[in-house]
């Protein structure tokens, strides 16, 4: 019991820091004027995907586990292909990228090396 409440507070967390690092990203305006590509399509996909994998984890459907390992893997290639900002970023906005990381690695090895993972073999 105290693993399922552990998974619930870390998705809470991971939303939060996910949502603090959206409001405190430094907009480039080199960007906003640089041609369409394949990561601004990739992104907002990405994004509504792991929104539904954090759904998914949260109602411990026998799905979510491996939906959720499948969207942090393919966020690797997106992460590394979205262009480099010009402009420094924030001291809370490096915390809350690495926070975020942090978090993820915390709920897959709560996921996969915990009791938890019986939650996810079944429907209940």
């Amino acid at each position: 019991m105290a693993s399922e409440k552990l998974v619930k507070v870390l998705i809470i967390f991971s939303l939060g820091a996910v949502g603090g690092i959206f409001s405190v990203m430094p907009e480039d305006p080199a960007l906003i004027d640089a041609p369409f590509s394949y990561f601004d399509i990739a992104l907002p996909i990405y994004t509504i995907s792991w929104l539904v994998s954090l759904f998914l984890l949260f109602k411990f459907h026998p799905s979510g586990r491996s939906f959720f390992t499948v969207i942090l893997a393919l966020g690797v290639p997106i992460t590394l292909g979205i262009p480099e900002s010009k402009l420094a970023t924030s001291n809370m906005y490096d915390m809350l990228f690495w926070l975020s990381g942090m978090i993820d690695g915390a709920l897959l090895a709560i996921l996969y090396l915990t009791d938890i993972k019986e939650r996810f073999n079944k429907f209940i």
